[in-house]
């Protein structure tokens, strides 16, 4: 019986999907919990419609994120750490005070595990920092990392 799946089913199909089953899994098990839809023009006219809609959002999702990019990598961030001798930090810049010097300056919420540091940074100086939204869609901002002006 040729169906279209609701739902993902492990070892079995992904949502959306249509399939071939047996009839008896199909009304035995997929139809009474509303795992999937029998085949028809009609189902599969709405499933064509839905895909198409659901692939042009995603192709303005990644037009925005290429534009946001593409904007970032225009942009430069500053961060303020307190120092010990020799210009080096006490501790290091993270991605989650990278994420907040984001949010407060540019309005931008990036997810932290977004932010990919190549090595932790432990002295002052400047820095290059990437910010990978997509696998495809990868930028990079620059980062300077200033000492902290103590308060005397």
């Amino acid at each position: 019986m040729r169906v279209i799946l609701l739902k993902d089913i492990p070892k079995i199909g992904q949502k959306d999907q249509i399939l071939d089953l047996a009839p008896g899994y199909v009304r035995n098990y997929l139809f009474p919990r509303k795992l999937a839809i029998p085949a028809t023009e009609a189902n599969l006219k709405r499933l064509k419609i839905r895909l198409e809609k659901k692939a042009k959002e995603r192709e303005e999702r990644l037009k925005k994120l290429r534009e946001l990019a593409k904007e970032l990598a225009t942009k430069s961030l500053s961060i303020e750490a307190e120092v010990g001798p020799k210009g080096k930090l006490f501790g290091s810049v993270t991605s989650s005070q990278i994420k907040k010097v984001l949010e407060e300056k540019y309005k931008l919420e990036i997810p932290e595990e977004n932010i990919i540091l190549s090595e932790p940074i432990k002295k002052l100086g400047k820095y290059h920092v990437k910010i990978k939204f997509t696998p495809e869609i990868v930028t990079e901002i620059k980062l300077e990392v200033k000492a902290k002006k103590s308060k005397k």
